[in-house]
């Protein structure tokens, strides 16, 4: 391998400020616990609340999925038990009547939606945050499944308190696309760097390929089953740098676009080189042994593997896909960009990333400026949640 894994440290992460919490909880709603980036937000946004002695609840569609075991025992779980959120409204309405939280702060169009539904049938004046995590233009593969959901949120944002974006791009395009006015939509980043990835970091490697060695390593992370990710772009730039580097590539993740993956990395002759070994629910150990972090994506909210990436010290090289690596990655201060599905550009920009001599430092200080306390700071100062009365510095 081409770099030597460290023990992580950053200089900017602190402990979450301890609030004068008021009686009442505050609500987080996600529709399922299953591994994806809007459930990674939710209970990252859970845990660092939790630390700060928050009172909380976790409001779910359904009460499964590999994150449950994540959530803080502090956290008191509201599961409606129902196969689509939408069948959830009456309960979310006399769960709103009856324990009036001081405030809801929902992820994803479809659970945003019921819950301005709810509220406006529970007859409350609850405080609602409804956090988009990706854009409505172009649509993604989600959105072409549900082509009800932009307009019943052009009709329902404007009853939020507040909408959230998970990066400028996405906060803009939410703007236009839902006839929204102009900051109507404020950017928050996600919740993603905290002293738990730190420590899930330092575990031991997941992947054999990752144990040491002098080939280069590659590794990406992400949903087998959606196209947007581009995994079959991610391969054909893989074929183009083996003609002339010797480098193996890790794919985690699963879904049910594995088969067409590996028929193609069957057809580019990859087989060897190319491992496929599952969803992994630490990716951080590998993040900081690999050499370079790849992300082919078309199109992204705020991808926040790239920010774990950048964390744990990995190199990386990302598409310049709508939207959020340019920002993360500043322009290319941070990482190397090039353009979404062009696997002769990906090919040179790992080519490229492989020989620069990184600072691995800054890009950690870089990954500790999406931190979850900042996060959560931000999410409170909007819900006007009571200012913190003491901050514990690490």
């Amino acid at each position: 391998m081409s770099s030597t894994a460290t023990s992580i440290r950053s200089p900017i992460l602190s402990e979450p400020p301890v609030y004068e919490s008021p009686a009442r909880p505050l609500a987080l709603f996600i529709s399922t616990l299953q591994c994806g980036g809007a459930e990674r937000v939710t209970v990252n946004l859970l845990r660092v609340a939790a630390q700060a002695g928050i009172p909380l609840d976790l409001l779910v569609g359904k009460a499964e999925g590999s994150l449950l075991s994540e959530v803080p025992p502090e956290v008191r779980i509201i599961d409606f038990n129902v196969p689509r959120v939408r069948s959830a409204i009456p309960q979310i309405a006399l769960y709103l009547r009856r324990e009036r939280p001081c405030g809801v702060i929902s992820h994803i169009t479809h659970v945003n939606t019921a819950l301005l539904i709810a509220r406006a049938l529970a007859r409350t004046k609850t405080p609602l945050v409804a956090v988009e995590h990706s854009r409505f233009s172009p649509p993604s593969a989600a959105r072409k499944l549900h082509p009800f959901e932009k307009k019943l949120a052009r009709w329902l944002y404007p009853w939020a308190n507040h909408v959230v974006g998970v990066s400028t791009g996405v906060a803009r395009d939410v703007e236009h696309s839902l006839g929204l006015p102009p900051d109507r939509v404020r950017t928050i980043y996600n919740p993603i760097v905290d002293a738990y990835l730190l420590a899930r970091a330092e575990e031991p490697c997941p992947h054999p390929w990752l144990q040491g060695g002098d080939e280069p390593v590659l590794l990406t992370v992400g949903h087998l089953g959606r196209p947007e990710k581009d995994h079959q772009t991610l391969l054909r730039a893989f074929a183009i740098v083996r003609r002339t580097r010797a480098a193996r590539l890790v794919i985690f993740g699963e879904g049910a676009e594995r088969g067409k993956i590996e028929s193609l990395r069957r057809d580019l002759g990859l087989e060897a080189v190319v491992d496929l070994p599952g969803a992994t629910n630490n990716p951080y150990a590998a993040m900081r042994r690999a050499s370079l972090f790849v992300l082919s994506s078309r199109s992204e909210g705020l991808p926040t593997v790239l920010v774990e990436a950048l964390a744990c010290g990995c190199p990386t090289v990302s598409t310049t896909c709508p939207s959020g690596p340019a920002e993360i990655l500043a322009g290319g201060r941070y990482g190397v960009l090039v353009p979404p599905q062009n696997p002769e550009a990906l090919a040179a920009g790992i080519l490229q990333g492989l020989d620069q001599h990184w600072d691995r430092d800054a890009l950690r200080r870089r990954g500790a400026e999406f931190s979850a306390t900042a996060s959560l700071d931000q999410y409170l100062s909007i819900l006007d949640y009571p200012l913190p009365r003491s901050a514990l510095k690490a």
